[in-house]
């Protein structure tokens, strides 16, 4: 399903007339409708960390740099992401989100049982330089929401009617709809209500089955190992 059919079938339900074409197309209405694409496409993608827009990132440690940059497609981490040294693999480093907090670390040189980090300037930056060849991995959710028709790479936003959503489109389309009436200050009470319980489904499907699990493993969030079970 394009971007195209996915606004095509918003203004069926919204009384508005049918577009031929939406990008390239300046008419008030659709100029407008752009907007709103663009708006509730990233609504949707900070609903969730969707499994579809996860990534697994690394930086490598040369022994003397301390700040490294993002990947290209980086949009945010996930909500419980942490870096996690494959030489370290069960010291997972600690965030510290607060500047301020993060001043005072470097400057009173506060060491911790378990090495620090931060985010400034777009960068991930730690206390100490990471070891030489040191990979440190984390999780993070990009920014690659759309599938061109031809052989493109994803891109972060829509350019063309033939593009596609990599996320549920029913979900756009419901989006769009409830956004559109809420601008125009129309009641959307229920139509707002639609897209909530679909983003509920989307998200238990996206979540996949919720398996338990008996073993003897070892956990890697925790300092002690112990026989567990997760469900």
């Amino acid at each position: 399903m394009t971007i195209l059919s996915v606004v095509q079938s918003a203004t069926t339900v919204l009384g508005m007339n049918v577009p031929d074409t939406v990008y390239g197309n300046q008419s008030r209405e659709m100029v407008e409708m752009r907007a709103h694409v663009a708006r509730v496409s990233d609504l949707i993608v900070d609903e969730f960390d969707w499994q579809r827009l996860t990534r697994i990132g690394s930086v490598i440690g040369d022994g003397v740099q301390t700040d490294f940059n993002l990947p290209i497609d980086f949009l945010r981490f996930q909500k419980d992401s942490q870096l996690v040294s494959q030489s370290r693999p069960y010291c997972a480093f600690t965030h510290i989100p607060d500047a301020n907090a993060w001043l005072k670390a470097i400057t009173d040189q506060i060491w911790t049982l378990t090495p620090i980090w931060t985010l400034m300037g777009g960068k991930i930056v730690f206390q100490e330089p990471l070891a030489a060849g040191e990979i440190v991995r984390f999780t993070y959710v990009c920014n690659e929401v759309v599938q061109p028709a031809g052989p493109d790479p994803l891109r972060s936003g829509f350019e063309a009617d033939d593009d596609s959503y990599v996320l549920p489109e029913r979900l756009l389309e419901l989006g769009l709809i409830w956004n559109w009436k809420s601008a125009k200050s129309q009641p959307y009470a229920k139509e707002l209500n639609d897209y909530e319980l679909a983003l509920a489904r989307a998200v238990g499907i996206d979540r996949g089955e919720r398996i338990i699990s008996v073993g003897k493993g070892v956990r890697i969030d925790v300092p002690t190992a112990y026989p567990w079970v997760l469900g």
